[in-house]
């Protein structure tokens, strides 16, 4: 069902309302992820889903990957006051969108094995929120 479930937030399969029956091309009562995101939460909200699939923050705070980077390499102090609001606040930051690199890296783990306390970590130390297909508090539950 996970694979179901990935291929789904990719738009690459279609499902009926109920998630019961799933198809690769569309149909009459079938809807992909990005259909369903803009009927529960519109396209004037917090969020946004792009053409592509991807759920973007529209008035989140956005920072680069490669600006997290410079700051958790540095041993300067000051450079770390400066980047203090990356971690200040419960306000979630996330990347910027801009390209970081021509491969994608993934965390994949069994249950219970410890993924959700490394996304947490991550979280911690980078200041900016990791992906999930599960959200644990930053998904978006359809």
């Amino acid at each position: 069902m996970v694979a179901i479930y990935n291929l789904f937030r990719e738009d690459m399969v279609f499902t009926d309302h109920a998630c019961h029956r799933w198809t690769t091309s569309p149909r009459d009562g079938y809807k992909s992820f990005s259909d369903y995101f803009r009927q529960f939460y519109g396209t004037t909200g917090a969020y946004k889903c792009l053409a592509n699939g991807r759920i973007w923050p529209a008035t989140a705070s956005t920072v680069r990957l490669s600006d997290v980077f410079a700051v958790l390499k540095s041993k300067d102090e000051a450079i770390y006051q400066a980047n203090k609001w990356r971690w200040e606040g419960k306000d979630f930051k996330f990347l910027s969108g801009e390209p970081t690199a021509p491969n994608r890296v993934a965390f994949n783990s069994f249950r219970r094995s410890g993924n959700s306390f490394l996304r947490r970590f991550i979280e911690q130390v980078s200041g900016v929120v990791t992906g999930s297909s599960l959200g644990i508090h930053t998904g978006t539950i359809l």
